[in-house]
């Protein structure tokens, strides 16, 4: 492995401007003081000169940006970056430019890796002029497109952490539109005619084991020589290569959910480097890549639904729910004996018209309860969904909780992707896993207690990684005491369903002087909670690296109701913006609520939910 290049330290503050000019020898004009009664004319004279630059700026940049728009065959090169970056669209007006950049197959053995390489796809969004850093971001997954991330969220992240910066999306080696891919079938025809259908009842579904098992080579013999390099230490050394073609020595770096597995990798392996590392919503690291299974996940879960009907109660005639009991726990105990009816009894029948019906399962309606868990912003439509499928009208948790697959067309080959990183990253195949697969069923067992009913693909999970076919080709292994360049940051909200705070209490004692945020909400990451206590520590940590100064803070989640009408949401968010644009300046305070609350539901769902193959 090639040690990373040095960056100068004055050249990596240098704003990266377009083509920027070397001004190191021009000379120096030589301040001269004129007479009182000439400095009017002077002033005029000067504020007439700034309002013509002004112009000029004005329309140059006009300029840059049409070109950027509406000429993709632009090449834009930045100094001391390495990557060709075009132009490619733009969100909420701003313009977005892509690149990619070339990594070896195999970062730690030259000779294996010989010519062949991944593709990785990079986007920005630039920041301001004074701008000096990119910040590398992960949505999580595993599988999940940082590219997609950042075109989706770039700009609330850039609203909520600051315009200093610019923000870099790249989808992970075998990831998005990276290439080659981390697939197991060549087309979506292929991948639709090999699925495996389970019903989440373990009994059952372990009679898939032969199944799973050519399922698992087709993944090992699809890929080649490339299928075991598609893992998450590689990924990490491939962070390097993308910092150095942007010229940039230290890592800036938000990670969310299996991101934050990502990041505390990079900050293990490359410590010299980890310069400003966040991770929220904490995957275990020690857990995830040294158990079989992974039941400490669901640790807060439970605690995350009971807390729905908590807030329900609090919420009022908000929440549709409200009207079945005077606490959360009677709302709650109305609604479990309504799904173990459902559970007993088999699919209720629903029919809309003679080209919509079908039926609603136990599974696909605990499914959508769950993953309403992880964002407040799914709250109001579950209570409603809910409400009205108790009092008998099915309509609404039909269209919402479809028992049909959402892949079945074969197109998103996501979960294929998660399951290499998965598989290649943790204990996997023979000798880690038995060969019986009723002692495997055994092994998965405590993750089935403590997760049911929540997560389903719990024995379709343990049955691929026990038949994984694919070698392991990294030594990784998680450490404590590792001294980062500077410490790091880790955020969690209280109650999140499926990477507990108990994980992000250890992730934190295991980097010296890490400090942690936990915001009092629910949800999936502090991110999912709107915090403006959250969003100023983590903003002062990225732009002057200050730590909180307790090692354990607590942020409130702000005011904003867990239960909220789509279409008043809808009202409100259009009147914001309304103001913002006749406004002359916005509040700074008002834009950073806005993107908190737009960023709450900005973390996709992790790929090892998913519950077929």
């Amino acid at each position: 492995m090639s040690s990373p290049a040095a960056v100068n330290a004055d050249s990596e503050r240098e704003p990266l401007l377009p083509n920027a000019a070397n001004q190191e020898n021009a000379e120096e004009p030589v301040a001269q003081r004129r007479p009182f009664w000439r400095r009017k004319e002077t002033y005029l004279k000067g504020c007439g000169a700034l309002f013509l630059i002004d112009l000029c700026v004005s329309g140059l940049l006009a300029l840059f940006l049409l070109l950027r728009r509406y000429h993709p065959d632009v090449v834009f090169r930045y100094p001391n970056e390495t990557v060709a970056w075009k132009p490619c669209g733009n969100v909420e007006g701003k313009p977005l430019e892509c690149g990619t950049i070339d990594v070896p197959m195999d970062h730690f053995n030259a000779s294996r890796s010989g010519n062949n390489t991944f593709n990785i796809p990079v986007i920005r969004l630039r920041g301001n002029a004074d701008a000096t850093h990119n910040i590398l971001l992960n949505p999580g997954g595993p599988g999940g497109s940082g590219v997609n991330f950042l075109k989706t969220r770039g700009v609330g992240l850039q609203k909520a952490v600051g315009h200093d910066f610019h923000f870099i999306g790249f989808d992970p080696r075998g990831v998005g539109a990276s290439s080659p891919p981390a697939v197991c079938f060549s087309d979506a025809k292929m991948r639709r005619t090999h699925q495996i259908h389970y019903d989440g009842d373990a009994e059952h579904d372990i009679e898939r084991y032969d199944e799973v098992g050519n399922f698992a080579q087709a993944c090992a013999g699809h890929m080649g020589e490339y299928a075991a390099h598609v893992n998450t230490p590689q990924t990490a050394a491939d962070m390097n290569n993308i910092l150095d073609a942007l010229g940039q020595d230290g890592l800036y770096y938000l990670g969310y959910s299996y991101g934050t597995a990502l990041g505390a990798t990079y900050a293990t392996m490359f410590p010299e480097r980890a310069k400003r590392v966040v991770i929220d919503g904490v995957l275990d690291s020690f857990a995830y890549y040294g158990n079989l299974t992974l039941e400490s996940s669901c640790e807060d879960t439970d605690n995350a639904f009971s807390g729905f009907f908590d807030e329900c109660v609090k919420a009022g005639s908000a929440c549709k729910l409200s009207s079945l009991g005077q606490t959360g726990r009677d709302i709650q105990r109305n609604v479990t004996s309504f799904l173990k009816h459902l559970q007993d009894d088999g699919p209720m029948p629903v029919y809309i018209n003679s080209t919509m019906f079908g039926t609603i399962s136990y599974n696909s309606l605990i499914t959508g309860i769950f993953l309403a868990m992880y964002k407040s912003q799914s709250w109001y439509p579950l209570a409603d969904n809910l409400a009205q499928l108790l009092s008998g009208n099915a309509t609404g948790a039909f269209l919402a909780y479809p028992d049909e697959d959402p892949i079945a067309d074969g197109s998103n080959a996501m979960i294929e992707q998660g399951t290499f990183v998965m598989n290649n990253d943790r204990p996997s195949g023979h000798p880690a896993w038995p060969e019986d697969r009723y002692d495997v069923l055994k092994i998965a067992a405590p993750e089935l207690e403590l997760c049911a009913p929540w997560v389903t693909s719990t024995v379709s999970g343990a049955m691929m990684s026990a038949q994984w076919k694919v070698p392991k080709a990294h030594r990784f292994a998680p450490r404590r005491d590792v001294q980062t360049r500077h410490p790091m940051l880790v955020m969690s909200s209280t109650y999140d369903p499926i990477c507990p705070l108990s994980a992000a209490k250890r992730a934190r004692d295991s980097f010296p002087e890490a400090k942690l945020i936990e915001v009092l909400g629910i949800g999936h990451c502090a991110l999912s909670s709107p915090s403006m206590c959250a969003a100023r520590l983590l903003r002062a940590y990225m732009v002057n690296g200050t730590m909180p100064e307790e090692g354990h803070t607590k942020c409130s989640r702000d005011d904003v109701p867990y239960f909220v009408d789509p279409e008043e949401k809808k009202d409100e968010e259009d009147g914001l913006k309304a103001d913002a644009g006749s406004a002359v300046f916005v509040d700074e305070d008002t834009e950073l609520m806005a993107a908190l609350r737009d960023l709450s539901g900005a973390i996709p769902v992790p790929s090892f939910l998913g519950k077929r193959y």
